[in-house]
């Protein structure tokens, strides 16, 4: 699969991307959510995973402009944040899944599966 991932802790994007690059899926990170935007109006991804607490834009926010050109683009919503109004208006309006950060390898690379068999 090929991913789109938005966080505004590189480190932490560089360690997942090499995870999941040694798992299969191709990805290219963005610590810029409107950057990140911009590369998905111009590629072909079949996710978004994004952190839902960024400066300059949340998660949510990214999820209404991906929405805008890509209707129904998976998109998973990474959080910290246990505020049960957050994960309650990112389901009302589309994200796919919501997991808890920091993430767990083996939970998103199921998480991963579980998209792509939904999509075939």
């Amino acid at each position: 699969m090929k991913l789109l991932w938005i966080d505004d802790e590189p480190a932490f994007l560089k360690s997942i991307e090499d995870s999941l690059q040694a798992a299969g899926h191709a990805s290219d990170i963005f610590t810029d959510p409107h950057v990140g935007i911009s590369a998905c109006q111009q590629n072909d991804y079949d996710v978004v995973i994004t952190d839902y607490n960024m400066p300059g834009m949340n998660g949510l926010e990214v999820l209404q402009a991906i929405q805008v050109f890509r209707p129904g683009l998976p998109v998973i919503l990474a959080t910290g944040n246990t505020d049960q109004d957050i994960r309650q208006e990112a389901e009302r309006q589309g994200v796919s899944t919501i997991m808890n950060k920091p993430l767990n390898l083996m939970d998103l690379l199921k998480t991963l599966t579980r998209i792509e068999d939904g999509v075939r």
